[in-house]
């Protein structure tokens, strides 16, 4: 619809796809067809990231760092996200930020993504 109206020839995505891993599917869709995506859909995504954050990196240290932030992003939109954040963050160990991110998403149900677009995102630096 910006596209349209603004008669741009592309967008940029950026930091959207931190928030949302399906915003490329999405954007291939109709709007009015738009596939919907629940918390398990993100658990899958994220037993990814965690495979390619072991092959990417030897030490536990920085693939809990790395994994941690990835997954906390996702969550933005969910119900009790802040919980679940201040849950991850205190969470020092890979196996354990896997199992209490596994509890969370798997545990959303049907419960779908609620993002405020007129709320500023990433906006002190995070990354």
């Amino acid at each position: 619809a910006r596209m349209a109206i603004t008669n741009c020839p592309a967008v940029m995505i950026a930091r959207g796809a931190l928030r949302n891993p399906f915003i490329f599917l999405e954007s291939l869709a109709d709007r009015d067809d738009r596939p919907k995506f629940y918390g398990e859909d993100y658990w899958e995504i994220i037993k990814e990231l965690h495979r390619y954050t072991c092959e990417a990196f030897d030490k536990e240290r920085i693939r809990v760092v790395q994994l941690r932030k990835l997954i906390v992003w996702f969550a933005s939109g969910f119900p009790n996200a802040a919980k679940f954040r201040s849950m991850i963050f205190k969470c020092n160990e890979l196996a354990d930020c896997m199992k209490i991110t596994e509890d969370y998403y798997c545990g959303l149900g049907t419960s779908q993504k609620q993002i405020d677009f007129d709320e500023t995102f990433m906006n002190s630096g995070h990354g």
